[in-house]
C-alpha cells in the first residue's frame, strides 16, 4: 500500500504522477475484486458443503436410532400386531350437561358489572337516526383471576 496524499500535495503533482498513482490504485481494486470473488465463492462452497443434499441422504449411524426411520428400524415380522380395538382406548363423550358451567362457578365470590344503557335520542344524535343497531341482551359469566383469588364476573 502506498502512501497518503494530501490534497496540497496531489496538487502539486505532474500529471504523469497522478496517472501513475491511478494505474497502481487500479492495479489494486482488481486484486480487490478478485479476492473478494474467491471469497464468496468459498463460502458459497463451504455452504454446499454443509447444508448441501448429501447430508440429507446421510445414512444413519451403526447402532444409532433415527427419527425417520425408527419405526423400520424396530419392525419385527414374526410378532403379530395387536387389534387397534385393544389398543385404542374407548372414545369419551364428555359432554357438558346444561347447567355446568353455573355449577362449577357456584363455590366463586361474583362480582355484578353494571350494565350501561344509552338512550335513543342521544344515539341518534350521536350516529344519526337509524345509524346504529342495539346488540342483544345477554348475560355470561367468565372468570377472572386476580392474585390469590378468582372472581366470577356477571
Amino acid at each position: 500500500m502506498g502512501s497518503k496524499h494530501t490534497l496540497g500535495e496531489l496538487n502539486n503533482l505532474s500529471r504523469e504522477e497522478l496517472i501513475t498513482i491511478i494505474l497502481g490504485m487500479q492495479g489494486q481494486l482488481d486484486a480487490l475484486n478478485e479476492n473478494i470473488e474467491k471469497l464468496i465463492e468459498q463460502v458459497r462452497l463451504a455452504n454446499q458443503q454443509r447444508f448441501g443434499r448429501h447430508t440429507e441422504t446421510m445414512t444413519s449411524i451403526e447402532g444409532q436410532l433415527s427419527f425417520f426411520d425408527e419405526a423400520d428400524a424396530l419392525y419385527n415380522p414374526l410378532v403379530q400386531e395387536p387389534d387397534p380395538d385393544e389398543i385404542l382406548p374407548e372414545k369419551a363423550k364428555n359432554k357438558k350437561s346444561k347447567g355446568q358451567r353455573e355449577e362449577d362457578l357456584k363455590d366463586f365470590p361474583e362480582d355484578v358489572i353494571p350494565t350501561h344503557t344509552v338512550s335513543k335520542e342521544v344515539l341518534d344524535a350521536f350516529y344519526g337516526e337509524g345509524n346504529w343497531k342495539q346488540m342483544s341482551s345477554e348475560t355470561y359469566k367468565r372468570l377472572r383471576h386476580e392474585p390469590e383469588s378468582w372472581t366470577v364476573e356477571v
